[in-house]
């Protein structure tokens, strides 16, 4: 389901970026808390079940190649400026990603809010791909 609401998302970022990647954030956000105890279950056992750590490292490979090809695609188009390997980048976003909304639906602490995980991984991720938080509109 996160595949499938981010693909048109991560595909063209035109317009308002800010937008467009809250939108991606948002829908895996959204999908992971739809279906919180899988995701929760998916995390505590992929380590010791090598069926489920397969299929889970697929997904994620999945998104982290969507991601640095969107990272790549503003790169190239000027929108964001060099930095560290887009595919680097990417993993490191996508895992960050995955250790928050654990955090946040699992009721860990310490934890992001549900109501603003959204907008704070937004923020780093612009920080990340762009250099700054604040990104104009296109």
């Amino acid at each position: 389901e996160a595949s499938r609401a981010t693909a048109v998302v991560l595909d063209e970022l035109t317009g308002d970026r800010r937008a467009r990647w809250r939108e991606a954030i948002g829908a895996f956000c959204g999908t992971f808390g739809s279906h919180r105890a899988v995701m929760l279950a998916v995390a505590q056992v992929r380590g010791t079940n090598p069926a489920v750590g397969a299929l889970w490292a697929t997904v994620l490979e999945e998104w982290v190649a969507r991601t640095a090809a969107a990272i790549e695609a503003e790169r190239r188009r000027g929108a964001a400026p060099p930095g560290p390997p887009a595919r680097q980048l990417a993993t490191a976003l996508n895992l960050m990603n995955e250790r928050v909304l654990y955090a946040a639906f699992s009721g860990e602490a310490p934890a992001v809010a549900e109501a603003e995980v959204v907008e704070v991984l937004l923020d780093v991720w612009l920080c990340g791909v762009y250099r700054s938080a604040v990104v104009p509109l296109a």
